[in-house]
């Protein structure tokens, strides 16, 4: 079981959308369909289904989310914690004005 293939299942549950998970991860939707199909065969189970425009996780999906959802804390912190450094491993997302981002920035990421 690939637990990117989890990420997205997730956040297509979040989302209510395979188009919206697709938009998030910048992937084709076909892609972001593909993996939650070869979840589904993984697990053997059908996950999501249609509810209007939206998508809802079935029954059996509502049993394994928040499972999921630990899953993948434990491989996050398994990944800091196999990391050479003693940063958390992921990505880093700052949130800085571009008079910043060109002048301060750059000297501190140096």
């Amino acid at each position: 079981m690939e637990s990117r293939f989890l990420h997205t299942f997730l956040t297509v549950v979040d989302t209510g959308s395979m188009a919206a998970a697709a938009r998030h991860f910048a992937v084709p939707a076909s892609t972001v369909a593909q993996q939650i199909r070869s979840l589904e065969a993984d697990l053997g189970v059908e996950l999501l289904e249609r509810s209007g425009r939206t998508l809802v996780p079935t029954v059996a999906a509502s049993r394994v989310i928040e499972s999921a959802r630990e899953l993948l804390v434990i491989e996050r912190n398994l990944r800091s914690s196999a990391s050479w450094t003693e940063l958390p491993a992921g990505p880093l997302r700052l949130g800085v004005t571009p008079t910043t981002l060109m002048g301060q920035m750059p000297p501190i990421l140096r």
